[in-house]
């Protein structure tokens, strides 16, 4: 069983949740495998597009980031949620 992750309560209307419980079945994982397996994907995708997000707790000094405008910033101290943006 993994550790450190994240426990919380997920609502789904019973259409989407007998659905997302087929593809999990012929994809051969868990139902919260699934999920976590589509969540993951969402943000692989999402940061492909954007650049990547910066984890909570994580230092990022140092770390390129893409900003809305097609540039990209450069983190300069602190962690995801207290940063100095550099250019």
């Amino acid at each position: 069983m993994a550790r450190n992750k994240h426990i919380f309560s997920l609502r789904l209307c019973p259409e989407s949740a007998e659905k997302i419980k087929f593809i999990a079945d012929k994809s051969h994982r868990s139902l919260n495998g699934q999920v976590e397996f589509v969540v993951e994907r969402f943000i692989q995708d999402y940061e492909t597009k954007n650049g990547e997000i910066p984890s909570k707790g994580n230092d990022v000094a140092g770390t390129v980031v893409q900003n809305n405008h097609g540039g990209t910033n450069v983190l300069a101290a602190g962690t995801s949620n207290n940063y100095l943006v550099l250019g």
